[in-house]
C-alpha cells in the first residue's frame, strides 16, 4: 500500500514535483506537508482501518519510507537510499 500511495501521490503531484531541482529540496517540501495523514486516509480508503498504537509507534518510520518512494519516483535511487536510510541506526 505503501508504494502504491507512493506512486499515486506522485502521479497526480508529478508536475509541481519535477519543480524541485534535487531530492533534498523535495525532501524539505515533504516534511512540511502531511504525508502521513494523507497516507493513514488513503490506506482507510483501501480497506486498512487506523490504529492509532500502530501509528504512534510506527510513524517514523512509515513517514520516512513513504517520503523515500516518492523521492525515488522522481529522483530515482539517487534520493532514495538517503532518505530511507536516514532512520537506519545500524547503517
Amino acid at each position: 500500500l505503501i508504494y502504491r500511495f507512493a506512486f499515486d501521490y506522485t502521479d497526480q503531484n508529478r508536475n509541481f514535483l519535477k519543480t524541485f531541482s534535487t531530492w533534498q529540496e523535495l525532501d524539505k517540501h515533504l516534511n512540511k506537508i502531511d504525508v502521513l495523514t494523507s497516507f493513514i486516509y488513503f490506506a482507510g480508503k483501501n480497506g486498512l482501518a487506523a490504529n492509532k498504537a500502530d501509528i504512534e509507534k510506527s510513524g517514523v518510520l512509515l513517514k520516512t519510507h513513504l517520503k523515500a518512494y516518492i523521492i525515488r519516483n522522481i529522483f530515482n535511487d539517487k534520493g532514495f537510499y538517503p532518505v530511507a536510510l536516514s532512520i537506519d541506526t545500524v547503517f
